[in-house]
């Protein structure tokens, strides 16, 4: 006999046929129903036609009811309130944002962009509207068409050049973001559209990066024919009119849709933050498993499992005590985790959300997570440990190269400063040969090494120091004797 109604196996609805088999059934045990006919055309056949439709209504109401409160069969709105019962939520649609520069190179006054204003990508006519409304400088003819003396490429720096000017102009007016109009210069390289990044007013210099630049090969100097002229320009943040994750590329949004006097050009500096679509019912089941599996109660593993998915993560460490009692440091129920790579606030974010509830946490770096406003919870862990060893380098070195007190204590600092510049990966062993070859091939004159290392004082061994996961060596010239003869 079939069963309907919610049973283990789910919600199992009755169909408008088995409704009306089931109330012709009923009808016809009843006196005086014995001889009724039920056929489609009869006044009794169609009068249970019509209860039937109407119960089979209200079978597959309660199916759609049962499905509402299962993530798996859940939809829309419903599969939304299914999740906030374990605190999460469907990715809502968003804007993409961009910052925008905005030019005058007409107005004497300063000239104001009200909000909600308009600029558009030429190629792919995506709209960006001003989040506030932004007052573009005054415009000043004097700064137009500025003779150059030296365009330098700025060492130390990717990409920054530095225009000294002819003629004493008046920079006091500069600000950051000012558009820099290069033409005329002997090198293509120096031509272009930039803007400032940092200026002086008594030097007659304004800086701006230029990634047609890396070094010094293009430097225009004594005098370079160049014409400079800079026009005042402010940034302001944008965002799409739509949702959507909208790109960008530098320079792409270069077209006003809502034209204002003195409101002259626009230009984006940097790509544009891509938003989001809305999730999608399926990615949302999808990742509500994938946290369901990484979860898995809370477990040790599942928590590591998260944490190296965390962006910038590149190692983790962890361990638990599970017992009533502070056992080798660990807080009773506790875990610990000792982490490499990513933002503090990211690895508490996860400990927090994957962790299980009501186990506590080890460490000196300590945060809070915010996943439930009103019960937020203190989450601390590790980073890696420093292990500084000591060193005596015991040198044979040639007299003709160490030949003076000062060249002798030049080369010991140099040999200190080749062993403090080898860095190590955590858990990577500290090997005597290894950082004894990288004294040798950086310091001049050296005949014979014998390299002692340890992690207190004095060390008499030259064996190799094996390094755990969770700490990491760092070298320190307050910790190298060097003895050279």
């Amino acid at each position: 006999m079939t069963e309907y109604g919610l049973l283990l196996t789910g919600f199992n609805p009755k169909t408008a046929v088995i409704c009306s088999e089931e109330l012709q059934s009923e009808l016809i045990g009843i006196q005086g129903f014995e001889d009724a006919s039920f056929d489609s055309d009869e006044p009794w056949g169609q009068f249970v036609g019509i209860m039937s439709e109407r119960e089979s209504k209200l079978w597959m109401l309660g199916l759609a009811l049962s499905q509402s409160i299962s993530r798996a069969s859940a939809t829309g709105v419903s599969l939304a309130n299914t999740a906030a019962f374990i605190g999460e939520d469907k990715i809502e649609a968003s804007k993409s944002q961009v910052t925008l520069t905005l030019i005058n190179r007409s107005q004497i006054t300063p000239v104001t962009v009200p909000e909600d204003y308009q600029a558009r990508q030429s190629s792919t006519s995506v709209a960006w509207s001003l989040n506030a409304a932004a007052e573009i400088p005054a415009f000043d003819t004097a700064l137009e068409d500025l003779a150059v003396d030296t365009l330098e490429f700025q060492t130390g720096t990717d990409n920054t050049v530095r225009a000294y000017l002819d003629g004493s102009p008046d920079l006091s007016g500069m600000a950051v973001n000012w558009e820099v109009q290069v033409s005329g210069s002997t090198n293509s390289s120096n031509d272009g559209r930039f803007f400032v990044t940092d200026w002086d007013v008594a030097g007659f210099w304004v800086e701006y990066p230029n990634l047609n630049r890396a070094d010094d090969t293009d430097d225009e100097d004594p005098t370079s024919p160049a014409i400079i002229s800079l026009y005042p320009g402010v940034n302001v943040l944008a965002e799409s009119l739509n949702t959507g994750p909208f790109e960008a590329s530098i320079g792409s949004i270069n077209t006003i849709v809502t034209p204002l006097s003195g409101w002259d050009d626009v230009y984006n500096q940097n790509a544009a933050t891509p938003g989001t679509n809305e999730e999608k019912d399926d990615e949302f089941r999808i990742r509500l498993a994938e946290q369901a599996i990484n979860s898995d109660g809370g477990t040790l593993a599942a928590v590591k499992e998260a944490l190296e998915k965390v962006d910038g993560v590149t190692y983790v460490f962890g361990e638990e005590n599970r017992s009533n009692v502070e056992v080798d440091g660990l807080k009773p129920n506790s875990m610990h985790f000792i982490v490499v790579g990513g933002t503090d606030q990211d690895i508490i974010d996860t400990i927090g959300r994957v962790g299980p509830a009501g186990i506590d946490t080890n460490g000196t770096e300590t945060g809070t997570y915010d996943g439930n406003p009103d019960d937020p919870q203190i989450i601390s862990f590790d980073r890696v440990t420093e292990v500084n060893p000591y060193f005596i380098l015991n040198l044979t070195v040639d007299p003709a190269i160490w030949s003076s007190p000062a060249l002798i204590a030049q080369y010991k600092t140099d040999c200190k400063t080749a062993m403090e510049s080898r860095t190590y990966a955590h858990g990577e062993d500290l090997v005597n040969h290894l950082l004894a070859a990288t004294v040798s091939v950086n310091v001049r004159g050296i005949l014979t090494i014998a390299l002692l290392q340890g992690l207190s004082p004095s060390p008499g061994s030259s064996a190799n120091i094996s390094i755990p996961g969770t700490e990491v060596v760092n070298i320190t010239a307050d910790r190298i004797t060097v003895n050279a003869t």
